[in-house]
C-alpha cells in the first residue's frame, strides 16, 4: 500500500511539472501563431501598397506616352488643316498625297484613342482586382478579430476563476 501511495504522490508531482511544461509550451506557440499572423497581414499590406505604386507608376507611363502621342497628333493635325483652304485650287496630282496624309493621320489618332481606351481598362481592371483583394482581407482580418476576441474572453474568464480559487 505504500508503494502505491509513493507512486501515486511521484505520479501527481511529476505529472503536474509535465502539465506545466505543456502549459507553457502551448501557450508560447499560441502566442507565435498570433505574432506570426500579424506578421503575414503587415507584410500582405505592404506588398498591396508596393503593387499599388509599382502599377500606378507604370499606368502613369503609358498615360504620358499617350498624351504625347495625342499632343504629335495635334500638331499634325493643325498642320494638315492649314491645307484645307488650298483645296480648291490643288491639282490633282497633289491630291493622292493629301489624301493618303489624311487618311494617315486619322488611323494614328485612332490608334492614339484605342490606347487611351486600352489603358482606361486596364486602370478599371487594375482597381477592381484591387478592390477584391482589400475586401477578402478586411472580411478575414474581421474573422480573425471576433475569433481572438472570443478567445480572449476565455482566457479573462480563467484569469477571474483562478482570482476565486483559493477562496
Amino acid at each position: 500500500m505504500k508503494n502505491l501511495i509513493l507512486t501515486f504522490l511521484a505520479v501527481m508531482v511529476f505529472g503536474a511539472g509535465v502539465n506545466a511544461q505543456n502549459l507553457e509550451t502551448e501557450v508560447k506557440s499560441s502566442k507565435a501563431s498570433l505574432s506570426a499572423c500579424s506578421s503575414s497581414l503587415d507584410a500582405t499590406i505592404e506588398k498591396m501598397e508596393q503593387i499599388k505604386k509599382e502599377t500606378l507608376a507604370a499606368f502613369e507611363q503609358e498615360q504620358m506616352a499617350i498624351d504625347e502621342m495625342k499632343a504629335e497628333l495635334k500638331e499634325r493635325r493643325a498642320e494638315f488643316e492649314k491645307g484645307n483652304s488650298l483645296e480648291a485650287t490643288m491639282s490633282y496630282n497633289k491630291w493622292p498625297a493629301r489624301l493618303a496624309a489624311k487618311e494617315r493621320l486619322i488611323y494614328d489618332e485612332q490608334a492614339a484613342d484605342r490606347l487611351q481606351y486600352i489603358l482606361n481598362n486596364k486602370i478599371s481592371n487594375f482597381n477592381y482586382r484591387m478592390e477584391q483583394v482589400e475586401q477578402q482581407i478586411m472580411a478575414y482580418s474581421v474573422d480573425i478579430k471576433q475569433t481572438t476576441n472570443v478567445h480572449n474572453s476565455k482566457v479573462q474568464s480563467y484569469y477571474n476563476r483562478l482570482g476565486n480559487f483559493m477562496k
